[in-house]
């Protein structure tokens, strides 16, 4: 005759089991992209609350636009509820694949993939494909871009950032020169670690156009404007090794000349000169207190 404590043991499963077999119900889904192929690698919450992803796209039309040719990275920027807040397209004329992106501790992001392409966005291509990291600012702006491996395949898969600033980057390589040493045949991990000074200040395609002065200085500095330069709005940001933002400052009708005073403790510094036009100047500022 069944028990008291029969009865009780299925019941007691039953309960143990149901946090397992509960299922995770859709929320929201959206489908983006255009009428040609777009495809997703990689998302990530920002913090917002929002979403950060990063992916290929060969479309130029729908939610998509700006392609430069074939495949490119399409990065788009979702608010909470799966909006679109702003997307971009990066690259050049051959194929560009993003398959990595995460955001940055000044707010902006990294991404991560394999390039084809040596014009457009991209300069200082190697050979057939290489590494592709490319820093945006928290609107989606190159602040700067830069090809790594060798004469062969070469293709990021993940980038993450690094405690002190920098990057890390994994993917693989068929290179034996270039960027690229100790292949042992046919495909290799590759694993690259990017400096803070790497990410900021060496930045292809860039012609020095603004002049600071005193550098090393005390925290004053003065900026000369070549008079070639169109009336727009500029933006001047300040990182330190971190990659943290510690000044931001905006100016329009620029004189010949501009004064700033920046009170901050003695080391190396980054500098990022923008306009709406895009990237104009980046490099290093020394403080000397």
């Amino acid at each position: 005759m069944p028990t008291l404590l029969h009865l009780l043991l299925p019941l007691q499963l039953l309960l143990e089991l149901s946090p397992a077999l509960a299922q995770p119900l859709i929320q929201w889904q959206k489908s983006l992209g255009g009428s040609n192929n777009d495809m997703a690698y990689s998302i990530q919450q920002t913090n917002d609350g929002g979403y950060i992803i990063g992916g290929v796209s060969n479309s130029s039309n729908g939610d998509v636009t700006g392609n430069r040719g074939n495949n490119d990275y399409w990065v788009v920027k979702l608010d909470s509820s799966g909006n679109i807040s702003w997307q971009k397209s990066f690259g050049g004329s051959n194929n560009d694949m993003a398959y990595s992106i995460q955001q940055t501790n000044d707010g902006g992001y990294v991404v991560a993939g394999r390039s084809d392409s040596d014009n457009g966005d991209v300069t200082g291509n190697h050979g057939l494909s290489d590494y592709w990291v490319v820093k945006l600012d928290n609107s989606g702006n190159i602040s700067w871009q830069k090809s790594f491996g060798g004469t062969n395949f070469d293709e990021a898969y993940s980038i993450q950032n690094t405690s002190e600033g920098g990057y890390v980057v994994a993917g693989s390589s068929k290179s034996p020169n270039g960027d690229v040493t100790g292949n042992h045949g046919m495909e290799d991990y590759w694993i690259v670690k990017l400096s803070p000074a790497t990410s900021v200040a060496e930045i292809s395609g860039l012609t020095p156009s603004v002049t600071i002065y005193p550098n090393p200085g005390n925290g004053t500095f003065t900026l000369v404007f070549p008079y070639s330069l169109s009336p727009i709005p500029y933006s001047l940001k300040i990182y330190n090794v971190f990659g943290e933002e510690i000044y931001s400052s905006s100016f329009s009708n620029i004189s010949e000349r501009l004064t700033l005073n920046i009170s901050q403790p003695s080391g190396i510094y980054y500098y990022n000169i923008n306009g709406e036009d895009g990237n104009l100047q980046c490099g290093k500022l020394f403080f000397t207190n």
